[in-house]
């Protein structure tokens, strides 16, 4: 569990500086993660990374369902 807050950070780390296919990289291990475990709290984190990388794709409806998904967590 230690690992997604660090992958989160990481994710929002390289899309700031511009590095969004690292930052997809950090999102897909959240998805793993999220996966392996069945739980809710880590797919709450991955729900508004993928917001994240869809609005750094320049994909703003992908991003709004996203982080829509979030909210319901």
């Amino acid at each position: 569990m230690r690992r997604a807050g660090l992958l989160s950070a990481h994710l929002e780390i390289m899309l700031a500086s511009g590095d969004v296919q690292e930052g997809r990289r950090a999102r897909d291990e959240l998805h793993e993660l999220a996966d392996a475990f069945d739980a809710d709290a880590l797919r709450a984190v991955v729900a508004p990374a993928d917001g994240a990388i869809a609005l750094a794709e320049g994909d703003p409806y992908a991003a709004l369902a996203s982080l829509r998904r979030a909210f319901d967590f």
